[in-house]
């Protein structure tokens, strides 16, 4: 493809290859999200993607992406039709895993190509940089780990974001670009962070005329408006023709998720948690109050319930003012300096803003500084000091999506050799800056790659072969699922059987049963939470509430879906004399599916829930996700700050129930029992008159002859 050795072709043959050597590796939950999500497109009709839930990883990103996977599925079909059963729950055959690694690769040729244009639209004289970036982009870590390991098609998503940036190099491809960006959003949107930076650009650059602000090309904005609303049409329209755009934003925008990812990025917010755990013991030095039910939660973000004991709790809004904030700064310069490199600057630092001060980061997220950045990094040294250490740091960062020992050599030796490898190459290639560079930082920059590559080294292999097993505690089957309760499990599966667990009940736990039972359940003193279990369940398996979808038993025992619309409920009724004359009992409005979408009017023995989203296994998983509680004696059962505020349930704790009163409660029935205990039979004989005391006469022996003692004995 170009003149430069090696080219992108032979890199991409070579990377290939290694690829192929990784098909039987380690395979995330992502894996069965997308076979999954095969299934979905194949096998249903489009109006009812977004609706299915068999499964607990339901589809979630853009209808692009959907349509992307319905391609693919049409060749699984061909191929091994197996994967595609939507009751196939994780379904892992070596066919499957062969064909979706496979499509991974296949894929990626859209990175191929959109490096080789990167490459073929750069000046002469920097066409030897640019075919370095573009083959350490080629071979990054990065693509690695999280595509060909991890799974996902980030390859192919990123190949369209860098043909975007480098068609903005020209003026006669800016529509273009903007376009094919618009399309990419359509696949996944999370470069929505990015979407501010091609704002500003193609408003500055296209839309407005580069001698004035003032003058607007009417032209090109009908052009790229009408172009952007052609797409989006294309993707969302028919799911607004169907009335599905509330169901899909709630797919692609799940706020209730927490502010912290189960594998934390690291930014700002896990700096503020780990924070947060030190004033946890610095609190009573300081005086500081300390919310007991959110000491656990900081420790994990797995199901959305991240809050903090000691510093104040972050919502959403902060977040994202905070990340608008930090990107206008780079705005406000490149709409005043509409140039390609102040454009993929800004690009760059929307994504770092929103990586580090954004809600709910996920740690592949990283990539979205560093592969826009990897374009600049040549550009001077200055550029170069930056981008080394954040090569080293994001790249490292992804280390915990591989947990496995047979693949920790492999992303260790790999990512090493790639950061020695590129960083001295850059180092050579990169031309002195034209302004001077700060020299406590350029220095700061050389002495943390000097010692953290040295340090990953040891601690990814050398450590391991001088302790051996001794320290390797995460690896101990000692931990506890605390949704599940399932026990016996290393630190990582019972971390994964957490993450899934939390899905599974998110997906499949009635919404309209929340709210009752975590009512039933707040400030509850049963002390077991097999006995909580067993007393909820007994108390709403007969009991249905309005919004519950149901199974009615109608006529002669036909079964027919529908809907709880309303229950009315009636007490029960006592005669004068106390005893029962009617029990309590409830009816319900239930609007039927089928086949008039008439009304009947049934009680509770008439209607069946959905035999797997109401067991003591799901309700138990659904509690232990829910509630907390503090670790004394008798605590009872408190509904979680986040959970509680969704559905308004009181949280302040009755006076008799909070530590200070039971405890003081205990104290006075121990005193009390101990002051009844007075009054024994010691305490009766001591209070009774002394006898007097027998003493023999003066001058009476006492002496027991021998004479008498045989007498004694032989009358007994």
């Amino acid at each position: 493809m170009t003149h430069e050795y090696p080219s992108i072709l032979q890199c991409a043959v070579a990377a290939t290859a290694l690829k192929i050597l990784l098909f039987p590796a380690y395979k995330s939950t992502d894996f069965e999200v997308h076979r999954n999500w095969l299934a979905i497109t194949h096998s249903l009709p489009v109006k009812e993607w977004y609706y299915e839930k068999t499964s607990e990883w339901t589809l979630d990103y853009p209808p692009f992406f959907a349509y992307f996977e319905w391609v693919l599925s049409q060749a699984a079909a061909l191929f091994h039709p197996e994967m595609l059963n939507l009751r196939a729950l994780r379904y892992d055959s070596w066919q499957t895993v062969y064909f979706q690694r496979a499509s991974v690769l296949i894929t990626e040729g859209m990175l191929i190509y959109a490096l080789h244009r990167y490459v073929k639209s750069s000046s002469p004289e920097s066409r030897k940089a640019s075919q370095a970036t573009a083959v350490s982009i080629l071979l990054s870590p990065g693509f690695l780990i999280i595509d060909h390991v991890h799974f996902q098609y980030n390859g192919f998503l990123y190949g369209i974001l860098i043909l975007s940036l480098v068609l903005a190099r020209s003026r006669s491809t800016l529509l273009s670009s903007g376009l094919l960006f618009a399309i990419l959003l359509c696949f996944k949107h999370i470069y929505l962070y990015l979407a501010p930076a091609y704002f500003v650009f193609l408003l500055r650059s296209y839309c407005l005329s580069p001698r004035s602000i003032w003058r607007i090309k009417f032209g090109n904005v009908i052009k790229l408006g009408t172009g952007i609303l052609a797409i989006c049409a294309t993707a969302f329209g028919p799911f607004v023709y169907w009335g599905q755009l509330d169901q899909l934003v709630s797919r692609l925008f799940p706020f209730s998720r927490g502010l912290c990812h189960a594998y934390w990025a690291p930014n700002v917010w896990a700096i503020y948690s780990f924070v947060d755990r030190i004033m946890i013991h610095l609190a009573p030095y300081l005086r500081l109050s300390v919310d007991e039910t959110a000491v656990q939660s900081v420790t994990r973000g797995l199901v959305g319930d991240t809050s903090f004991a000691v510093l104040p709790n972050i919502p959403p809004r902060v977040t994202f003012v905070l990340t608008l904030f930090f990107q206008t700064i780079c705005l406000v310069r490149l709409f005043f300096r509409p140039t390609w490199e102040t454009f993929v600057g800004a690009v760059t630092l929307c994504g770092y803003a929103s990586f580090l001060f954004g809600w709910h980061v996920h740690e592949k997220a990283i990539l979205l500084i560093i592969i826009p950045f990897s374009l600049l990094a040549l550009k001077d040294r200055r550029y170069l000091g930056a981008f080394r250490p954040l090569a080293v740091a994001g790249h490292v960062s992804l280390f915990p999506l591989l947990f496995t020992a047979q693949e920790f050599p492999i992303k260790s030796v790999y990512t090493i050799f790639w950061l020695v490898l590129f960083l001295l190459t850059f180092d050579q290639l990169a031309p002195a800056s034209t302004q001077p560079r700060v020299f406590l930082l350029d220095r700061f920059s050389l002495a943390y790659i000097a010692i953290a590559i040295p340090l990953i080294a040891y601690c990814s292999l050398v450590h391991a072969l001088i302790f051996g097993q001794k320290r390797d505690f995460y690896k101990q089957k000692k931990f506890t699922c605390t949704i599940t309760g399932h026990s016996g499990l290393s630190f990582f599966d019972a971390l994964d059987s957490e993450m899934e667990g939390s899905r599974e009940v998110n997906s499949l736990f009635p919404d309209a049963l929340r709210e009752p039972v975590l009512r039933k359940v707040q400030f509850s003193t049963i002390s077991r939470i097999d006995e909580l279990v067993n007393h909820v369940f007994e108390e709403f398996k007969h009991d249905f509430f309005p919004g519950e979808q149901v199974t009615a038993l109608v006529g002669d025992g036909q079964k027919l879906e529908g809907t709880v619309r309303e229950k009315a409920k009636f007490p029960e009724l006592r005669r004068p004399d106390g005893s029962l004359q009617r029990k309590a009992f409830a009816r319900y409005f239930v609007k039927l599916a089928e086949p008039s979408c008439d009304e009947a009017l049934l009680d509770g023995v008439h209607l069946i829930r959905e035999r797997k989203v109401f067991t003591k296994q799901m309700l138990r998983s659904f509690l232990k996700n829910t509630l907390t509680r503090e670790a004394w004696s008798g605590a009872p059962w408190i509904v979680k700050e986040r959970v509680a505020k969704d559905y308004r349930i009181p949280t302040e704790v009755p006076s008799e129930l909070q530590y200070g009163a039971r405890s003081a409660a205990t104290k006075e029935r121990v005193a009390t029992k101990n002051a009844g205990a007075g009054d024994t039979f010691f305490d009766y004989l001591a209070s009774q008159p002394r006898l007097p005391e027998l003493k023999p006469a003066k001058g009476q022996k006492t002496k027991i002859s021998l004479q008498e003692v045989a007498k004694f004995r032989q009358e007994k």
